[in-house]
């Protein structure tokens, strides 16, 4: 047999580079642009006008799709989606709006007005604008401090005293919130939101969901208990009920247990099953919902049984009433952070299934549009809404296309409002508690990816854990802050534990880490800050370099000429290629470092800063001519080159002085 040939050093890829060493001021020269000419101010404003159709387009994305729209290819997938997610708007409206402390027609309302504003002004198509139960979660806090049981009734009827009623503080939250969104739109500060890391919100609407399955339990069992708020509330409120459990009702705990048994498995077997066939989901909540609501109906279960049900729902449209702002400085911190778990679950969720289709989601934009959304609902007496994750997985797996499969859907709620909505009044309460907890079982089973990221990472694993921890135990509020800071903890203990790393030549042109030892080049060390040099960090630079000078003085024998030191620190190349910004405490610590390197009488060399890290130093201007223009290189090996001239020049000084 042959054996097969070995390709030739001379075969193999290599790179070759002759070139003169330069510096980092020398290259900003040559990048440099020259300054454009001054405009006069007609022509300022012939520019702004020219860009005001872009502007809009921005603004109203729907002018786009539009125009765009392909009627034969597009409009079957839109009509199917929004028929498939309005079938959930229905009943997740109701028992949203009942976890949140008001009436179900509320939200019934939420499922309206925010989808058709979305629409407008969204640029996803899976994003179904509607109640969200984690934000409900958060509205019902509100509602519950600050919220008063009044004489005020629901639907068109007018409120004396309006602002007080448990409505009338949802509706606030949701015009609190949506100016919120807005303000952080114009002052371009949607970024903020990162600070609610994917792993901190999974964790979090995973607690969240126990908490908001914890209050769909007692309409389960139609137990007595009582209810708690604040720090345990939710673990406290369970306590009451299984204290109590012996009294519920036999009759609602029958139907319930029934509801749980045909809605898990048309979900979770059948609907399986039918995804193999057909997109188009089973709509078994509706048909849950309708059977409860006939039967319930046809037995008198509430006279006969003393079965809760919905109640009074009234049909028709809201007249538009103006938000109270009587508690809107109570509500701003609930109003906050409704205002950014709604835009980070929603944005996440349309980036995660755009994914495939490189569909691209302006965060920016969609900050608008939640924000618009909510201050034109809060006039429709609108509570907080959101995308929920069962919706917007139904859009994509149908085939949505465009925004007209939420008019679709925005229909049928009209519809339902307009004609149906007293038909859901004998309801169980019961059988929206069950649709509720079965559609947040797949948030509940997010729990499952915990072992895998702590094979991956223990520090989000223990984020995710402590996230969705704090929000079972403490509240939804508090537990958005703990995870957020304990978020912003990680990173910071992440940023400390950044010490440096010295380098050793691996050719002419490739560095790597030579361990924990300082490797030394001819008198020169190069040691590379792997992260930001900031508050969290200006400490560890500092003790890098002070252990090079160490180790210089620790192995300097005691009786030995100058000329004679073999491991004596003649300069020293910082490599920032990492350094992507530094603060003021960086810049004082970088200060201290060019000091200790002339008390050592060492020359310091800066390689590879970024450009803003560049024009910081350059900003500081004793620094910078403390360092030297000339110290300043593009990339190591520049900087290399530039320190074996400079000791070249200094030792032909030395010894022509010695000669003198």
């Amino acid at each position: 047999t042959k054996t097969k040939q070995q390709p030739r050093a001379s075969e193999e890829p290599t790179v070759m580079v002759k070139r003169r060493a330069v510096t980092s001021s020398f290259l900003k020269e040559v990048a440099s642009t020259p300054a454009l000419p001054r405009t006069t101010a007609a022509q300022r404003a012939k520019r702004t006008l020219r860009q005001i159709p872009g502007i809009l387009l921005r603004l109203l994305p729907c002018i786009t799709w539009v125009a765009n729209y392909d009627v034969k290819r597009q409009l079957v997938p839109d009509v199917l989606a929004g028929l498939s997610t309005a079938v959930l708007h229905v009943p997740q409206g109701m028992v949203s709006a009942i976890i949140s402390g008001v009436g179900p027609v509320y939200g019934l309302y939420s499922s309206l007005y925010p989808a058709l504003v979305y629409v407008l002004l969204g640029t996803s198509p899976y994003i179904s604008m509607g109640m969200f139960p984690v934000t409900a979660l958060m509205t019902a806090n509100a509602v519950k401090k600050f919220g008063v049981e009044s004489n005020a009734t629901v639907g068109n009827e007018s409120y004396p005293d309006f602002g007080d009623s448990p409505a009338g503080v949802a509706i606030t939250v949701t015009m609190m919130s949506g100016l919120i969104q807005i303000a952080l739109w114009l002052l371009r500060l949607d970024r903020l939101s990162v600070v609610i890391s994917p792993i901190m919100a999974e964790g979090f609407l995973a607690g969240a969901a126990f908490t908001v399955v914890a209050t769909q339990v007692p309409p389960v069992f139609d137990a007595p208990y009582q209810s708690f708020k604040g720090v345990f509330g939710t673990v406290l409120s369970l306590y009451s009920l299984m204290t109590n459990i012996l009294s519920s009702n036999v009759v609602t705990t029958s139907m319930s247990l029934v509801a749980f048994v045909l809605l898990g498995v048309s979900k979770f077997v059948f609907g399986r099953r039918l995804k193999r066939v057909t997109a188009i989901p089973l709509p078994a909540d509706l048909i849950l919902v309708a059977a409860g609501a006939t039967i319930s109906y046809v037995l008198h279960l509430h006279e006969s049984y003393k079965v809760s049900v919905v109640g009074v729902i009234p049909s028709g449209f809201p007249d538009p009433l103006t938000p109270s702002w009587r508690h809107s400085l109570s509500v701003l911190p609930d109003a906050v952070a409704i205002a950014l778990v709604q835009f980070v679950s929603a944005v996440s969720m349309a980036e995660l299934l755009g994914r495939k289709q490189r569909l691209k989601v302006d965060a920016r934009q969609e900050m608008l549009a939640y924000g618009v959304s909510s201050v034109v609902g809060s006039f429709f007496q609108c509570i907080p809404t959101g995308s929920a994750v069962a919706r917007s997985i139904i859009l994509k797996d149908v085939g949505g296309q465009t925004q007209v499969s939420g008019l679709v859907s925005s229909a049928v709620v009209a519809v339902t409002l307009y004609a149906f909505a007293p038909l859901f009044e004998p309801l169980p309460k019961c059988i929206l508690g069950v649709v509720i907890i079965v559609a947040l079982v797949p948030m509940l089973l997010k729990v499952k990816n915990l072992p895998k990221l702590w094979k991956t990472s223990r520090s989000d694993a223990a984020l995710w854990l402590l996230s969705c921890v704090s929000v079972i135990f403490l509240d939804v509020t508090y537990g958005l802050i703990v995870g957020s800071l304990l978020g912003l903890l990680i990173i910071f203990l992440k940023l400390n534990s950044h010490k440096g790393v010295y380098l050793q030549a691996y050719s002419n042109d490739i560095f790597l880490p030579s361990g924990s030892h300082i490797s030394w080049h001819d008198g020169i060390v190069i040691f590379r800050f792997g992260s930001p040099l900031c508050f969290a960090n200006h400490k560890n630079i500092i003790c890098g370099f002070e252990e090079i000078f160490r180790e210089t003085q620790l192995e300097k024998p005691q009786f030995m000429d100058e000329t004679e030191n073999l491991k004596s620190a003649k300069a020293i190349v910082l490599d920032c290629s990492a350094i992507s910004f530094i603060d003021s405490v960086g810049l004082a610590a970088l200060n201290v470092v060019v000091e200790t390197c002339n008390v050592n009488k060492c020359q310091l060399f800066l390689a590879s800063l970024p450009t803003g890290t560049l024009s910081s130093v350059q900003s500081q201007p004793d620094l910078a001519s403390r360092i030297g223009v000339g110290r300043m290189a593009p990339t190591i090996q520049d900087a290399l080159a530039l320190v074996k001239k400079e000791l070249s020049d200094l030792e032909t000084k030395h010894r022509l002085d010695i000669l003198v």
